[in-house]
This record gives C-alpha cells, structure tokens and sequence, in this order.
C-alpha cells in the first residue's frame, strides 16, 4: 500500500517545521552561556557543550591511564612450571574443592610422614603405602594421559577419594593403553606412570629387609616383596617367584638367594634414610625418607612433553639451552623448574629447605669422567 501525495507533503512540512523549532530552541540556548558577551561564538551553547563534553573525556582519559598504572589488573607473567600448574589446577577441579589449599596440602603431607614413619612397620603393607603415595602426590597424576580418566570405573555414590584411589588401581593393573605415546622414553603415559609407582615400592622394599645383623627386622618382607611381588587379592608378598616363564623364574629365584642384601640396607644407612644405631638396629630418618619419595614420585614428570620448559630470558643460558628454547631433557628441565619455579610442584615445595636442597642436587649435571684421566704437565 502507498502513501498519497498530500501525505507525503504533511510529512514534509511537518519535519520542516520541526526542524525550524529546533533552530529556535538551539538560538534560545545559545543565550544560555558563560560569557558577558553573548555575540562571541566561542562561548555559544554549542561551544559550551562541546567544552564540557572535552573535559568529560579528559578525565575519562586520565581515570583510564591511572588505572593502567597501577589498579588495573596485569597479565600473569610466565613461570616455568606454568604447564605443570594448569595441569594440576585441572587435576584439583575434578576432586571435592571444598577444602582449602591449606588443609589439603596438610592432609598430603599427613600421608608422606605417615608412609615414612610407618615404612617398616611390620603391619604397614604395601596396599596402605601404595593408598598413602596416591593420597600425598597429585603429581602422579601429570604421567597420566588427560582423558584416560574417563576410561575408568567411576561410582558418581562413592567418596572422591575412594574413587581416586579406585582410579590409580584400575590404571595401575590395566595393560598398556595402546601404541599413543606421549613421553620423550616412547613410552605411554600410563606406563611411565607404573614405572614411577613401581620406583616407589622399590624403595618400600629396600627399606624393609629382613637381615640377621639387624636386630628387629625379622618379621619383614623386603627381599620377598621385590623379588617375587605380591598376591594380587591380598597384597601380601609371596614365598615363590609367580607364574611367570621358567628363565625368568629363575633369574628371581637367583636374585633372590644371591644377592648381597647387606649392601641394599648399607646403602641405605649410607644415604641417611636409616640411622644405625649401637645395637646395630636401624631407626627411620622420616624427613629424609619423605624427600626421597618425593623426588620419586616426580622425578619424571618432565619425560611428558607437555610440560617441558623454556627458558626465561632471566634465566638464559641454562645448562646450554637459550632464552626462549625449550628444554628437551627431562632431568634438566625438572632441575631449571625446582630451581626458578618450585611452586608448581606443590609436593616438592612443602619440603624443608634442607629436604629440598638434595633433590635439587639429584638434577644436576656433574659429568662425571670414568675414563682414563688425562696426565698433569707440571712446569719448572
């Protein structure tokens, strides 16, 4: 439908008229201004406004400049260890995040000095140790792959830690996840994992032999335990090496009889986890201990690519690796984020300094020279 000429021509008069009162208005307002001399165009109404509206954005300026000095908010700056932190921020998004950081890293480092006050308790099995490194390292779960926890059984009515520790078993008794791998060793994630929870029962037996020249351990396990391993229902260490292809039965039965025990536990004295006493019995160093299983449950975190550093211009050069170049081995790299970024392995960081001081010197390269030494010119 179309409008009619004479339409048309009232809508024109009507916006000519009402531009016509705007004008009038406009002049009338231009009277309005701060000047004696209304005549003089700089203080019309317009300039007038325009002057308020400049001010306005001056100061609009300046709240917004003053703000960019110092109250607003600036971008994070980088750290080393940002690639672990993300991860395990996500890691901590998945349990109950209703206990504060605080209680949480108490509760964690509740169950490494338990695990090392305990470790050789004749009643502390290798089920509770194995509950108690789950429960005190988050860092275990970095080895993992992330969406392989939606490949285990997870009860929606069970607690979260109950479902935790039910993860870790299911991924620490499944096989291999496949021919993904996700590591610098080529290996899988998972299986780095096992390796590092095996790592850690290593200790647990070595710290538990049972010695004639030890007076107090003859109710323990540790030769059996690391030579034959355990029942897999009862976690209870077996007598005989399992069903396994006879050589290989062998070599543990062989490992078993002949190896020089002592020289396990005298490492351990010499290395200051177990301290002899008179009577040639042995007390646990539990701070020590702990710093050892810490270092153990981290020491390979960096074969996982996604967590591999790059060093800070701050930092440049690190062991041979530029400003800005990523580290590709994984000791060194674990070394540098210890060194400049302690905090994003929140397990080694709640160690005392004189705990965090020899993990940090298991990092370094000595380069050691076994060879033939080169002969020393002396000069007249």
């Amino acid at each position: 439908m179309t409008r009619s000429s004479a339409t048309v021509e009232q809508l024109v008069k009507r916006r000519v008229a009402a531009i016509s009162e705007l004008k009038r208005i406009q002049a009338a307002y231009d009277e309005l201004n701060l000047s004696n001399d209304p005549l003089q165009p700089e203080y019309s109404g317009r300039a007038f406004l325009r002057g308020i509206q400049l001010r306005e954005s001056s100061s609009h300026r300046s709240i917004r400049s003053s703000k960019g000095s110092g109250d607003e908010r600036q971008a994070p700056t980088a750290r080393p260890g940002d690639g672990l932190r993300a991860r395990l921020s996500m890691i901590e998004m998945e349990k109950d995040g209703k206990a504060g950081k605080s209680s949480k890293e108490a509760y964690r480092s509740s169950k490494v000095m338990n695990a090392a006050l305990h470790i050789r308790d004749p009643s502390y099995g290798l089920k509770q140790f194995f509950e108690d490194m789950v429960c005190a390292f988050p860092e275990l779960e970095l080895y993992l792959e992330k969406d392989l926890c939606a490949q285990v059984h997870m009860d929606p009515d069970s607690d979260l830690e109950v479902q935790r520790l039910r993860k870790h078993l299911d991924i620490l008794t499944c096989a291999s996840t496949g021919p993904e791998k996700s590591s610098t060793s080529g290996n899988s994630g998972s299986d780095e994992y096992k390796r590092t929870i095996c790592a850690l029962f290593g200790v647990y037996w070595l710290m538990r032999l049972d010695l004639p020249s030890v007076p107090g351990s003859e109710c323990l396990d540790g030769q059996r335990g690391f030579c034959f391993g355990v029942d897999p229902e009862s976690w209870i260490p077996l007598m005989e090496p399992p069903p396994v292809p006879p050589a290989t039965a062998t070599k543990r039965d062989k490992f078993f009889r002949k190896q020089d025990w002592q020289g396990f536990h005298q490492l351990m004295v010499d290395s200051g986890f177990l301290c002899q006493q008179p009577d040639g019995s042995v007390l646990v160093d539990a701070k020590r201990t702990a710093a050892m299983l810490t270092l153990t449950a981290i020491h390979d975190v960096m074969k996982v690519q996604d967590y591999l550093p790059q060093v800070m211009p701050e930092h440049a050069p690190y062991n041979g690796f530029a400003a800005g170049e990523q580290i590709g081995d994984h000791d060194i790299a674990l070394g540098y984020v210890l060194e400049h970024d302690a905090g994003a392995l929140p397990s080694y960081h709640r160690l005392d300094a004189s705990q965090q001081a020899p993990v940090r010197f298991t990092q370094a390269k000595i380069g050691f020279n076994h060879g033939k030494p080169k002969p020393i010119e002396i000069c007249a």
